[in-house]
C-alpha cells in the first residue's frame, strides 16, 4: 500500500507488472515516467486508490487487461507519451475521466475498454489525439469529452445508460467521429 506518492513507481525502466493487486492513498496506485520507459502492465487488480489508478508520463507502453477502480483518473496518459490502452475493466471513477489523455504530442491507442459508471468516459484535453476505437462506455455522466485544442479518432465506440451527453466536443478541436 502506497501512502504518500503511491504503490509503485517506474522511472526510465523496461518492466512488465503482471497479476498484482494494488491499492494506495497516495497520488497514484502505479505511476511511469521517463522517456526510457517501455512498461506493459497487464492484468492487475488497481482499486481502492485515492489518486489515479495508473499514471504515465513522457513515455511508451502497454496498459492491457487490468480492472481499476479509483478516485482520480482511472488511467493518465500526459507528457508526450504514446501507450496503448486496451481491454480494460474500468468503473467508479469521481473525478478527471476513466481514461485521461493530456498534453501536447499525447497521443496512443484507445480500444475495446469497458468504462462503468464514471465522471467522464474518455476525457481528451490540451492537444492531446489519440485514436479511441471499440470502447463500450455506460452509465457515466458524459461519454467523451474532448477540449483545449485536443483532437484524435472516435470509430466504433458504443454508449448506453449514461445520464448526460454520449459525445461533447468543445472549442477549436481537430476530431473525426466515424460511426
Amino acid at each position: 500500500i502506497g501512502q504518500e506518492h503511491g504503490a509503485l513507481r517506474i522511472v526510465d525502466s523496461t518492466v512488465l507488472v503482471s497479476e498484482c493487486a494494488i491499492n494506495s492513498h497516495g497520488q497514484y496506485g502505479v505511476s511511469v515516467e521517463g522517456r526510457e520507459s517501455r512498461p506493459q502492465l497487464c492484468k492487475n487488480l488497481i482499486v481502492k486508490c485515492k489518486g489515479r489508478g495508473i499514471m504515465i508520463d513522457n513515455t511508451q507502453g502497454v496498459v492491457n487487461l487490468n480492472e481499476i477502480c479509483s478516485d482520480g483518473a482511472g488511467i493518465l496518459i500526459t507528457g508526450g507519451a504514446n501507450v496503448e490502452v486496451t481491454e480494460n475493466k474500468i468503473r467508479d471513477v469521481r473525478s478527471e475521466g476513466a481514461i485521461t489523455f493530456m498534453g501536447a504530442s499525447t497521443k496512443g491507442v484507445i480500444s475495446r475498454n469497458e468504462i462503468t459508471n464514471s465522471t467522464i468516459g474518455l476525457f481528451i484535453t490540451a492537444e492531446a489525439r489519440p485514436v479511441c476505437t471499440g470502447n463500450s462506455i455506460s452509465k457515466c455522466s458524459t461519454g467523451v469529452l474532448i477540449s483545449e485544442n485536443a483532437g484524435g479518432c472516435l470509430k466504433e465506440n458504443t454508449f448506453h445508460h449514461n445520464t448526460g451527453t454520449a459525445v461533447e466536443l468543445l472549442g477549436d478541436l481537430d476530431t473525426e467521429v466515424v460511426d
